[in-house]
């Protein structure tokens, strides 16, 4: 008989531990630390977010180039980027194959491949026109030479000095048609 009894004292000392819970002070408490973390996490999230952002514009228009270039060599013509509205590059680009060769994205003639809509206020986006012939060099839009390395830049403008530094992205354009990305701010050959 002891043995029932020592499970009885058991399960009612289980079920009396079991039906406990949260005083209201313990809980107003958990919300405040929670609060107090999302507070300090908030602004954090967002510049996470915007160097997020950062690295997929400049992956999109490393992207553009690479599209561009491989249209041109299978196709065997030309194939160019340019910025939507022919000087801002952060209201988005073309990538178009310049069958009518004429550089012109909106001619009828032309196949247009892929397009960047614009970008957020908070980006600023610096480059050239970007023509790579049939053999998936880079050539020079005002005339037939190859042209040297071009550089295309991609930060945030809504930073200042060092920060701003360490939030700004490359796309190089190299001779041969290469294209790379890097960073400025760690990479020693950017």
């Amino acid at each position: 008989m002891h043995w029932f009894k020592a499970v009885d004292m058991l399960e009612m000392k289980f079920h009396r531990n079991s039906m406990s819970g949260f005083t209201l002070i313990e809980l107003l408490i958990t919300v405040a630390i929670i609060a107090a973390a999302m507070m300090v996490a908030a602004p954090n999230m967002s510049s996470f977010m915007r160097n997020a952002e950062l690295s997929s514009t400049a992956n999109n228009l490393l992207a553009s180039l690479n599209t561009a270039r491989s249209e041109a060599m299978k196709r065997g013509m030309n194939a160019m980027v340019k910025p939507v509205d022919s000087t801002n590059w952060s209201k988005g680009w073309v990538v178009f194959v310049d069958k009518a060769r004429n550089g012109n994205p909106s001619d009828s003639l032309n196949i247009t491949v892929m397009s960047q809509g614009p970008l957020p206020e908070y980006f600023t986006v610096s480059g050239f026109n970007v023509k790579f012939d049939a053999s998936g060099f880079a050539v020079a839009t005002t005339s037939p030479t190859h042209v040297p390395n071009g550089t295309f830049t991609v930060e945030r403008n809504d930073l200042t000095g060092t920060d701003r530094t360490k939030e700004t992205r490359k796309v190089i354009v190299d001779l041969t048609g290469r294209v790379r990305s890097c960073k400025p701010a760690t990479d020693s050959d950017c």
